[in-house]
Parts: structure tokens; C-alpha cells; sequence
């Protein structure tokens, strides 16, 4: 059985590309100070980017760490596994 991925998707609020979402991540979040177990970060056609994560503590904390850092120019959504 496969182990589930919860998926938070990361929009930005001003049109930019995906590769300018995932610098700005890099640079205002240190996602390896907050120890989130990251499993991939995807970056979608239409300018988002998708970080999988093994629990929906980890996405919880990832989202909530991304809102204080960036909230004003990053929008965070978790992904419900079906």
C-alpha cells in the first residue's frame, strides 16, 4: 500500500512564473529550519507550485510558516487526498 502524500499547492499573488514562487519560498521560509518532511516541490504549467509532504501535520505547519513569512504575496492551499 502506498503511502499517502498531502499536497500543498502555492500560489502567487501577483502573476509571476513558478520558478519566481519557488525563489521566493527559498528565500523568506527556510523550509529546513522548520523540519517538515518534504517529499517533492512540482512546479505546475499554469504558475504554481505543488510541495508534497508525508502527514497533514507537516502540511499544516509548512502553510502556517509560509502565511506568517509571506502571506502577503504567497496564497497556501492543502489538498485533501481522495
Amino acid at each position: 500500500m502506498a503511502q499517502k502524500v498531502y499536497k500543498v499547492t502555492v500560489t502567487c499573488r501577483e502573476n509571476q512564473t513558478a520558478e519566481t514562487v519557488k525563489d521566493m519560498l527559498r528565500t523568506q521560509t527556510n523550509m529546513a529550519r522548520i523540519n517538515v518532511g518534504i517529499e517533492f516541490v512540482e512546479t505546475l504549467r499554469d504558475g504554481r507550485v505543488q510541495i508534497g509532504t508525508g502527514s497533514v501535520q507537516d502540511a499544516e505547519t509548512l502553510t502556517k510558516c509560509i502565511k506568517d513569512k509571506a502571506g502577503d504575496k504567497i496564497e497556501t492551499h492543502i489538498q485533501k487526498p481522495r
